[in-house]
This record gives structure tokens, sequence and C-alpha cells, in this order.
């Protein structure tokens, strides 16, 4: 009986720690700036081209990019390496508080994320996606507009930023599976994680469906679930740590780019190098944020990101591409060979995007509310 009442007591004060580290303010700020950080690497790309579609700088030839452009691609290809493995972790930190504080139920799991990430990712491609990227000319070679649209956008065989979605539901499956069969979390499980993630990352692009992502992404889902206690309690004593950590992901980065190889011990290597660089540049950011917690919380735009970080995910992207054409028309290869051109066009495109995407969840809040009292009424 005793024993029984310990482990009762323990059940209930884990519970009340993780319910404690769900009302800190650091993850929906770390939440915040991740999102940034993603709207301004989607602000960088100008070519695109797949067998699915493209955009139109796809056939231009640019073989002197401006410094300035350099710079920016340099810079976007940096923040790819980290902020979405940071975005899994963060997941992963938001499903340990509702998996430990009541064990859910598999059908449960599976119509809450069904809800929450396929179902939006069905609508916002075929309603908003598709049609953006169709009046932005992305499938202007297309020979069937309708299966490359199909193929490309909805079995993510293409370029879409919802694979995300998708992905991450596959992660909830799986992890659900691995804590509902209590998985010892020793050695051997982090080796398998990695290894998947190995896979995965030289299967993306060959499987559809966002699996590939998924088994890449899988293991930063579990740091993110597993560490979540400990990052909550531990902060470095100085905020320059953080920085000079993420300074130095970045050198590295750089530097193993510059010896660019298509050997295989090459791509062995990337793949390690990469995921320290994950680690490091998402932690990095994690510790930053949690020392600049105050500063963030009073920008006068945080509670609006914080409350729509998930529709701003879903809704901003897809505006780079009629931006895109835009400047393919008005301003041409300018865009990628003069310095001051490609930098205004990078804010242009992280105002335009971060507006467009509050503007249509205005538009459908408003929807919404409109159809709740015309129902009401009636």
């Amino acid at each position: 009986m005793t024993h029984i009442n310990t482990n009762a007591n323990k059940m209930r004060n884990n519970g009340t720690q993780l319910a404690q580290i769900s009302k800190v303010e650091w993850i929906d700020a770390l939440k915040v700036v991740t999102m940034a950080l993603v709207i301004l690497g989607h602000c960088v790309y100008l070519r695109i081209a797949s067998r699915y579609g493209g955009t139109p700088y796809a056939g231009c030839t640019m073989d002197d990019p401006s410094p300035g452009y350099t710079a920016l691609t340099t810079l976007s290809f940096f923040l790819y390496s980290f902020h979405m493995p940071l975005f899994m972790a963060i997941s992963g930190m938001c499903f340990r508080f509702s998996m430990k504080k009541r064990m859910i139920r598999f059908k449960d799991v599976l119509k809450s994320k069904t809800k929450r990430l396929l179902v939006p990712f069905v609508l916002v491609s075929l309603l908003y996606v598709i049609p953006v990227k169709y009046a932005a000319g992305y499938f202007g070679h297309s020979q069937s507009v309708f299966a490359d649209a199909i193929v490309g956008q909805l079995l993510l065989c293409g370029n879409s930023h919802l694979w995300y979605v998708v992905s991450l539901f596959e992660i909830f499956i799986v992890y659900y599976l691995i804590e509902r069969f209590h998985l010892k979390k020793n050695w051997a499980f982090w080796f398998i994680l990695i290894t998947v993630s190995w896979v995965g990352r030289y299967l993306e692009g060959s499987l559809p469906l966002g699996l590939a992502s998924a088994m890449k992404h899988l293991f930063f889902f579990a740091l993110g679930y597993n560490l979540v206690e400990w990052l909550d309690r531990y902060t470095p004593k100085r905020k320059i740590v953080p920085l000079l950590a993420l300074c130095g992901a970045f050198v590295v980065q750089y530097g193993f780019s510059l010896c660019y190889s298509t050997s295989a011990a090459y791509r062995a290597m990337e793949y390690v190098v990469f995921t320290i660089i994950a680690v490091i540049g998402g932690g990095s950011v994690l510790f930053f944020v949690k020392h600049t917690l105050d500063f963030i919380t009073r920008i006068p735009l945080y509670a609006a990101f914080k409350k729509y970080t998930y529709e701003l995910y879903l809704y901003s992207d897809p505006l780079n591409y009629p931006l895109i054409a835009a400047a393919y028309v008005f301003v041409g290869a300018a865009a990628y060979t003069d310095s001051a051109t490609a930098l205004g066009l990078f804010l242009t495109r992280a105002i335009v995007t971060t507006a467009g995407a509050f503007l249509v969840i205005y538009l459908l809040n408003r929807i919404k509310r409109q159809r709740t009292t015309h129902s009401s009424t009636n």
C-alpha cells in the first residue's frame, strides 16, 4: 500500500511539474521566434523547379549572384538547418504535456490530430495553396495542372511548405505508440532514432506524404519530448553563451559547405555535421529566448504571433509565389544580380507575406463569426 501511495504521489508531482511548465511563457515565445525565422527563411528563394511545377525564375540563367543575394541565401540555408528541427522539438514538448497528464486513447489522438493537422492540410492545399500557386504561374509548364497539383501538393511529391503538417501527424502517431508501449529510452532507443533520421534524410524527395521528412525529424521531436523538464530548469548564466554557440554553428556549417563534394564520405559526414548544427542551433535559439523573454513579450506584434502561430505557417508562404512572379515581370534578374534589389525584395516579401497571412486569418475569422451568428439567430 505504501508503495502504491508513493507512486501515486510521484505521478501527482510529475503532473504538477508538467502543468507548471505548460504555463511558462518561454515555450510560447520560442514558437513565435521560430515562426518568425520560418517566414524569413521562406522569403529568400527565387527559383523552384520540380516535375510538378516551379517558379518563373526556374528557367532563368543566374550564374553571377550579387553579394547581397549570396548573403541572404547563406543565411537562409543556415536557418533551414535548425528551424524545422526546432519546431519539431517544440511539438514534442507540447505533446509531453498531454501525454503525461493522462494517457490519451489512440483513437482520441488520431481524431484530434486528424482534425488539427490533416483536415487543414487538405482544405488549405485545395482552397488556398493550389489556387495561389496557379495564379502565380507555378503550373505554367504543366501538361496536366490537375495531376501535378494532386501529386505535387496533396501527395507532397513536389514543393509544398505543408509537408511539415503531414509529417508532424505521422510523428504524433508513431510517438504515441512509443509511449503507449513504454519503450525504454536507453542508448539503443536513441541510436535507432538517429539511424531512422539518417535514412529519412537520404530518402527525402523519393517518398510521398512527407514520410521521409517524418523519419528525419522524429529524433528532434523525441528530444523535445524527453528534455522539456530539464530545459525548463536550466538556462546558461550569460546571454552571450547561446549567441556564441549559434555563431559557431554558422561558421562550421559555412565552412563545411565550402568543401562540398558528391562523394559518399562527404554525404555521410554531412548528416553528422548537420544533425549537430540542428541541435546546437535550435538549443541556442531556445536559451536566447529564455534570456530575453521579457523583451520578446513586450514586442507589439508578439500577442498576435502567439495567438496565430500555426495559422501564420499555413497562410504566409504561398504569398511568396505571386511576389516572385511580380519580381520576374518588373525587375527580372536584378533580384538576383543586384544587392539592393535582392535585399529590397526580401524585406518586401517578409512584410507582405506576414501581413497577407494576418489578412487571411482576419477574413476567415470574420466569416466564422458571421456563420456562428447566423446559426444562433436561426
